[in-house]
């Protein structure tokens, strides 16, 4: 009975998400290979026709061929949750947010999509300041924050010069200050770019993908164990040893999971 009532509730939430367009696909804002495109469009007209096998199948061979996007994701993710398979869905919805974060449609569907999973995890307290800078950070791509750099760069040189040249002593100290300000928003945009490139880069959130797994004090088999976790779960990779991983929780909580029972984000 209880599996019966999971069903219905999975397919209204499907309709729910459709009613609410947050299923609806996106179209590449990039250019790529037009090999990977014709993948990409084929993929969007299956998933239209609700073909979501072979919409799953064309999209990944779309991101075989090298073309890499948040809207590729996102819209594997929608497949995937059509298909049921919640762990594929969130992987790529949160392979879709690192590359395009503050995305509202890609944010909707992570927090649906966990509300699904058996696990739920509340999320440990950080001070405000944290939350704003990671916000802040989030705000744009790591190539963004080197424009800025560039700018800042600049503005900062033609600042300098505007010191040197002006004869008033008044507009000589608004131009020396202005450098100064564009120079310490350059250093702090340096700060930014580097920070969002090694989050772009990392592979140190994964999610579980084995239907029941145990978290064990130590990397090994006869480790004790103290937690459970089920598939669709997001955990934070501290360490690697042995084909084991130290995973962190978002509660803060910390344990050791063997690496194939999880898919790197």
């Amino acid at each position: 009975m209880k599996k019966i009532i999971f069903i219905l509730a999975f397919l209204t939430s499907v309709n729910f998400l459709k009613a609410n367009d947050t299923l609806e696909l996106k179209n590449i804002k990039i250019e790529s290979s037009a090999e990977a495109n014709e993948y990409f469009y084929k993929g969007n007209s299956l998933y239209n026709k609700e073909d979501f096998v072979g919409a799953a199948a064309n999209y990944e061979v779309a991101l075989n061929s090298g073309l890499v996007s948040p809207e590729l994701y996102y819209n594997l993710g929608n497949t995937y949750f059509r298909l049921g398979n919640l762990p594929m869905a969130l992987l790529n919805y949160e392979k879709a947010a690192k590359l395009e974060p503050n995305d509202e449609d890609t944010e909707y569907n992570i927090a649906f999509v966990n509300n699904l999973i058996i696990d739920k995890i509340e999320k440990k307290p950080v001070l405000f300041i944290w939350e704003w800078l990671d916000a802040f950070r989030n705000m744009f791509s790591s190539g963004a924050w080197a424009v800025f750099i560039i700018v800042f760069i600049g503005l900062g040189f033609a600042s300098l010069a505007a010191y040197f040249i002006i004869r008033y002593v008044l507009w000589r100290k608004v131009a020396f200050v202005a450098a100064l300000g564009f120079f310490g928003l350059s250093l702090v945009s340096v700060y930014f770019a580097n920070d969002k490139y090694s989050h772009e880069n990392s592979g140190d959130t994964a999610i579980v993908f084995t239907p029941r797994i145990d978290i064990r004090h130590s990397p090994e088999e006869n480790g004790k164990v103290y937690l459970t976790l089920h598939e669709g779960t997001k955990v934070y990779i501290e360490d690697e040893e042995n084909g084991w991983y130290k995973i962190r929780l978002a509660d803060g909580r910390i344990g050791w999971i063997k690496e194939k029972e999880v898919r790197v984000i």
